[in-house]
């Protein structure tokens, strides 16, 4: 989902971990990319209400899917 707006370490890998935290500590310009890039993404996603409505939608297309088997049946 961050894409290129986080660093990555190795699951339950403290070394790795630390190694990424020593480079966003150690750089300003890899923190302040990794904000450019986190607004990115974000106006990337979609919002609460077209989540919603996407939501909305599935469920009616479901619904009219089921209904229509009902009657074919």
């Amino acid at each position: 989902v961050c894409i290129d707006a986080a660093l990555y370490f190795r699951p339950r890998d403290a070394e790795s971990a630390a190694e990424q935290l020593i480079k966003l500590i150690g750089d300003p310009l890899v923190w302040e990319q990794l904000v450019i890039n986190g607004d990115r993404v974000l106006k990337s996603l979609p919002t609460p209400k077209q989540k919603y409505f996407r939501y909305v939608d599935i469920l009616q297309t479901l619904h009219a899917r089921k209904m229509g088997a009902i009657r074919n049946n």
